[in-house]
C-alpha cells in the first residue's frame, strides 16, 4: 500500500522495468529526491537555488537527475554532508541508513512554513478596525496602520487577509486593531492605563483574537487640528510586530519605501503571549525623506516668532522673520504678547503646546533694562525664560494642561543662571552651534565644547526638554557629512541628557533629492531614536543592512567610503554653515582620491542591470563629486594642464547638469543660489 500510494503521488516511479524494489537498500540521492517530491505535493518549499557544493570532493558522483535535489536538501539543512577524516562528503551513492533518514524526514518538516495564532492558521483571519477609525485617511490613523499590516501579511506569505470595520459581526478569527467595539463587548480587554506613555503598545493573543493597539486618540474629535496628541501607538504596534515578528525589514518609508521580507518559516503565536515595546523619544521628526516610524509634530501645536506673537499677524511664517527679537522687558510688549498667546489658545482650546520662539535671528534688544537682565541671570536668554514663565503662570488657570516651548537657539543658547522654569515650559535645545563630526561631549572640538554644560544647565532648571539637532551642512548640502562615526554617540547623548523628543534637522522639508545618503542617513537617525542604547555591533548591523538593501552588491564598497569620510571629517572641526573646506583637509582628500574613484566605481560595476540602485547610487556618488571637484580645483585646474582642465571643466558641467536634471538640493532648500556657477570655478564657490 506505501508503494502503491507513493506511485500514485508521483513521489517515485520505480527503479525502472516496472520495478519499485522495495527489499533493496536506497542510496542518499534517491531518498533525497523522493523526500522533494513529497515536499512538492504537500506544499513545502521546493526552489532549488545556485549554491554551488564545489567544495564536496564528491559532487562529481551526484546523477543528473538528482542534482536539484541534492542542492534543495542542502540549502534547506536536509542534509549536510557525510565527515571522513578532515574532509566532508555528499556521499550521493552511499546507503541511507533508518537514522539517516529518521534525520532527513524530521529536517524536512521543519522546512513547511506554519503561520498560526492559537493554532489556529493565519488564513483564517481578518483584520479588524474601528468603525470610527476605518477608511480614514490621515496617514497616522489606525486605518492606514491596519493597511500597512495588510501588505506586510501578503508580501511575507501571500495571504491577502481581509481588512474590515467592526461594523461587521465578530467572527471566530480576528486580528483587532486600535480600539474596536470588541473591546466593549467583553470579547477582548485592553488596559490603556498601564502604557507608560502614548506612544507604548501591546500585542497579544486573547483565544482566537490577536489585538495590536496603542493609545489611538485622546480627543473627542478625530481631525489633526483637533487633537490634543498626534499618537501613534497602534502604528508604533504595525510597525514592531511586522519587524519582530512577520520578518519585515523597513529601510525607508518614502517614495514607496524600500522593504525586505524574511519571515522565519514557522510563526505560532500561543494564547496569552504578549509583546509590549514602543521607541524611546516620543517625538522623532525629520526634515528629510527617508525617516522610519516618525512622528511628526508630536503634539498639535501654535509656534510662532516673537515679532508675529506681539503683532499678532499669524499670517506671516514663523521662519521668515529674520529682524532683531524686540524688547521682552518692555511692558507693553508683554502685555500684548500674553494678549495674543491668550487668544490663540481660546481658539484652539485642543491644543497642546504654544511655541514662543524669538526671531529667526541673531539679533536682540540692547536696551538698558534688557542688558540689567542679561548682567543679572548671567544669559542672553534671561529675558526670554522669564517672558516664558510669565505667559505660564497667566495661563495656567484657564489653560492647565497647555505646555510652553521656546528654544535654545542663537544668542539663547546658554541658559540663565538664578531662573527656574514653570512645570509647564519645555525647553528646546538647539545644536546650531555644534560640530556633529565629533561627538557632542568631545571637549577638544573647540565648537562642542560648551554643549554639555549648557544642556546640563538647561536640564537643571526645565522639567521637561527637546533636542533640535542640526546634522547636515546648510551652506552646501552636497557635502558630505562625515557624522557616521558620531551620530550613535550623540544620540545617546541625547537621551542620557533626558531628552524626550528630538527634531533631525539636515534639510528644508521632506525633501528627497538630498544627494549625502539622504535616504540611509534618515533610515540610521530613525533606528537610533528608537534606540540609542544599541550597542556599537548593532550600529554596524543596522548600517551594513541599510546599505545593502539602498544600494545592493556593491554595499562594502560604499561602507568603505562613508568610513573613510568620517576619518577624513575628523581632521577639522565644522559648523554646519560652512563649506567643505572647513569640514576637509583638501590634501588629505586628493591623496585618496583614486581610490574612493575606484570604490564608486566597483559599486556602479555589482549595480549594472538594476536602474533603481544605480540611480540611487547616482544621487550619492554625486556628493562624492562635488567634494573631489571642490578639493582638487588647485591641482586640477589651476596648476593643471590642458588636458586636466579640460577633464576638470567636463566633470563640472556634468555635475551642474545633475544638480539641475535631478533638483538636487543645493542650500536651504533652494536652487536659486546656484547663481555664480561657472565650469572652470570650484563648485564650492558657485
Amino acid at each position: 500500500a506505501p508503494v502503491a500510494w507513493a506511485a500514485e503521488k508521483g513521489i517515485t516511479s520505480g527503479t525502472g522495468n516496472g520495478l519499485f524494489a522495495p527489499g533493496k537498500v536506497i542510496s542518499r540521492e534517491e531518498l533525497v529526491t523522493m523526500l522533494r517530491k513529497y515536499a512538492e505535493i504537500n506544499g513545502y518549499p521546493t526552489g532549488a537555488g545556485e549554491t554551488p557544493l564545489d567544495s564536496f570532493p564528491d559532487i562529481g558522483s551526484v546523477s543528473g537527475w538528482a542534482k536539484n535535489a541534492i542542492v534543495w536538501a542542502y540549502e534547506k539543512g536536509i542534509v549536510s554532508g557525510s565527515k571522513v577524516g578532515d574532509k566532508v562528503y555528499l556521499a550521493p551513492k552511499a546507503t541511507a541508513t533508518r537514522e539517516q533518514a529518521a534525520q532527513m524526514i524530521v529536517r524536512l518538516l521543519d522546512t513547511k512554513p506554519v503561520y498560526e495564532i492559537n493554532g489556529n492558521d493565519l488564513s483564517l483571519y481578518k483584520i479588524i478596525c474601528g468603525d470610527a477609525n476605518y477608511e480614514n485617511d490621515d496617514d497616522d490613523s489606525v486605518y492606514k496602520a491596519g493597511l500597512k499590516l495588510q501588505g506586510y501579511i501578503k508580501s511575507c506569505f501571500g495571504l491577502d487577509l481581509p481588512f474590515v470595520s467592526d461594523s461587521e459581526e465578530p467572527t471566530e478569527y480576528e486580528i483587532l486593531l486600535g480600539k474596536t467595539n470588541r473591546e466593549e463587548a467583553g470579547l477582548v480587554t485592553v488596559d490603556r492605563d498601564a502604557f507608560e506613555n502614548d506612544q507604548q503598545f501591546i500585542c497579544q493573543v486573547q483565544g482566537n483574537r490577536l489585538v495590536i493597539c496603542g493609545v489611538d486618540s485622546t480627543t473627542d474629535g478625530g481631525t489633526q487640528e483637533n487633537k490634543k496628541y498626534n499618537v501613534k501607538g497602534t502604528r508604533n504596534a504595525v510597525f514592531y510586530f511586522g519587524e519582530n515578528v512577520l520578518g519585515v525589514e523597513t529601510y525607508s518609508e518614502s517614495n514607496g519605501g524600500i522593504y525586505k521580507y524574511n519571515p522565519d518559516p514557522i510563526i505560532s503565536l500561543p494564547d496569552g503571549w504578549t509583546y509590549i515595546d514602543g521607541p524611546y523619544f516620543r517625538k522623532r521628526r525629520f526634515f528629510m525623506s527617508g525617516g522610519v516610524l516618525g512622528t511628526d509634530s508630536y503634539m498639535s501645536d501654535i509656534t510662532y516668532c516673537m515679532s508675529t506673537w506681539l503683532d499678532g499677524d499669524f499670517s506671516k511664517e514663523m521662519e521668515l522673520i529674520h529682524e532683531d527679537t524686540p524688547c521682552l522687558t518692555n511692558e507693553d510688549n508683554v502685555a500684548k504678547i500674553t494678549a495674543h498667546v491668550k487668544a490663540a489658545i481660546a481658539a484652539k482650546p485642543k491644543v497642546g503646546s504654544i511655541g514662543i520662539g524669538i526671531n529667526d535671528s541673531a539679533g536682540y534688544c540692547h536696551c538698558e533694562n534688557c542688558s540689567a537682565v542679561y548682567r543679572e541671570y548671567k544669559s542672553l536668554s534671561a529675558t526670554l525664560c522669564l517672558l516664558v514663565n510669565h505667559l505660564c503662570e497667566e495661563c495656567e488657570t484657564d489653560f492647565p494642561n497647555v505646555k510652553f516651548l521656546f528654544g535654545a537657539y542663537t544668542y539663547t543658547v546658554e541658559p540663565p543662571k538664578g531662573i527656574v522654569m514653570h512645570d509647564n515650559a519645555i525647553v528646546e535645545y538647539y545644536t546650531i552651534d555644534a560640530c556633529y563630526g565629533h561627538s557632542y561631549t568631545d571637549t577638544n572640538c573647540k565648537l562642542n565644547k560648551t554643549i554639555k554644560a549648557q544642556v546640563d544647565g538647561w536640564n537643571a532648571i526645565t522639567k521637561e526638554m527637546w533636542l533640535w539637532d542640526h546634522c547636515g551642512d546648510f551652506q552646501l548640502m552636497m557635502t558630505p557629512v562625515p557624522d557616521w562615526d558620531s551620530m550613535l554617540e550623540n544620540i545617546r547623548f541625547f537621551a542620557d541628557s533626558g531628552a524626550t523628543e528630538v527634531l533631525m534637522n539636515s534639510v528644508m522639508g521632506g525633501v528627497s533629492h538630498y544627494s549625502d545618503f539622504g535616504s540611509l542617513r534618515g533610515y540610521m537617525y530613525s533606528r537610533l531614536y528608537m534606540d540609542p542604547y544599541m550597542s556599537e555591533e548593532e550600529f554596524d548591523y543596522r548600517l551594513n543592512k541599510g546599505l545593502e538593501a539602498s544600494y545592493g552588491d556593491g554595499w562594502r564598497n560604499i561602507r568603505e567610503y562613508l568610513d573613510t569620510i568620517a576619518l577624513l571629517g575628523n581632521s577639522k572641526d565644522h559648523h554646519h554653515h560652512a563649506g567643505p573646506v572647513s569640514y576637509y583637509d583638501y590634501a588629505e582628500v586628493r591623496e585618496i582620491a583614486d581610490h574612493l574613484d575606484g570604490l564608486w566605481a566597483n559599486a556602479f560595476e555589482k549595480a549594472a542591470g538594476d536602474e533603481i540602485i544605480t540611480e540611487r547610487l547616482n544621487l550619492a556618488y554625486h556628493s562624492w563629486v562635488f567634494l573631489r571637484q571642490s578639493a582638487t580645483w588647485e591641482t586640477r585646474y589651476k596648476n593643471g594642464t590642458d588636458e586636466q582642465r579640460a577633464a576638470y571643466v567636463a566633470a563640472n558641467e556634468e555635475l551642474c547638469s545633475y544638480i539641475f536634471d535631478h533638483d538636487i538640493i543645493w542650500t536651504e532648500g533652494t536652487l536659486d543660489d546656484l547663481d555664480r556657477y561657472d565650469p572652470a570655478m570650484s563648485p564650492e564657490h558657485w
